[in-house]
């Protein structure tokens, strides 16, 4: 026993390189060193990639984020919203109430920058500027992040930068303009058609029709129907016959108008 005892001492002792013979008496003993040397580099291993993660990752992108939600309403509400970043190009379109998320860089080492565009029906337009500044978490690279967080990491993802107002909450004008606009008649060049016609319901012909304050007119027809062209909404057309009351008439939207004209009555039948 004491031979094989000590030819396992030597084998061991020969395999660790660091036991003396006397350390190792059974097999239980040699299973328990190779499970403590396993144990050692585990922890080594978890040491070193720790180290790793804590040397490669910046402070700001820690702590801070690289896009950040921007909560946004209006007066009137439902209003259409359109964001554009630094390049004009636009991000979202929607309507308030709405929460966009931002992204808070635009390039190495530079901020974002964005404009949204407020507009209803009514109202004036207004856009209102978002825009980044430099997050304090940034200089703790100083201390955790080190070199690579200051001038790779945080610069690349954003992270150095933080929005200055996470919500936006304005009131449209009215528009000063906005009730002559909506209320002003459709203008523009078209045809009107239309019958001319008498008291007792019958069809007249030959009834001039005038656009007023110009040479350009036409007569009405056999059946009473007469067209003429007309420049816009304020066009004026006159209507007259010998024998019967002048009319002028106010285009106005129409584009279809019926005329009865009355007969002028003389005095000598009047008594």
């Amino acid at each position: 026993m004491r031979t094989k005892t000590k030819f396992l001492g030597v084998a061991v002792a020969n395999y660790s390189g660091a036991m003396e013979p006397e350390t190792i008496k059974n097999g239980a003993s040699l299973k328990s060193l190779i499970t403590s040397r396993g144990n050692q580099t585990c922890i080594r291993i978890t040491v070193f990639l720790m180290a790793a993660v804590f040397l490669f990752s910046s402070c700001a992108t820690i702590v801070s984020k690289s896009a950040y939600p921007l909560a946004i309403n209006s007066t009137p509400s439902n209003a259409n919203i359109s964001i554009t970043n630094k390049k004009n190009k636009e991000v979202f379109l929607g309507n308030t109430p709405a929460v966009v998320k931002l992204r808070a860089g635009s390039g190495f080492f530079s901020k974002a920058a964005y404009q949204v565009k407020f507009s209803s029906p009514g109202y004036e337009t207004k856009t209102v500027p978002v825009t980044f500044t430099l997050d304090g978490w940034y200089f703790g690279n100083i201390f955790f992040g080190g070199l690579p967080g200051m001038l790779l990491i945080d610069p690349a993802t954003g992270a150095m930068w933080k929005i200055e107002t996470d919500i936006l909450n304005e009131t449209l004008i009215q528009s000063t303009t906005s009730s002559t606009i909506v209320n002003r008649p459709v203008s523009g060049s078209r045809t009107i058609t239309g019958v001319v016609t008498e008291s007792n319901g019958e069809t007249i012909s030959g009834v001039s029709i005038v656009l007023k304050g110009t040479n350009s007119g036409t007569f009405s027809s056999v059946k009473g129907e007469y067209s003429i062209t007309v420049p816009n909404n304020e066009a004026i057309l006159v209507f007259a016959k010998n024998g019967f009351q002048t009319q002028e008439i106010v285009v106005g939207e129409q584009r279809e108008i019926k005329v009865t004209i009355e007969e002028v009555r003389s005095r000598r039948n009047t008594r």
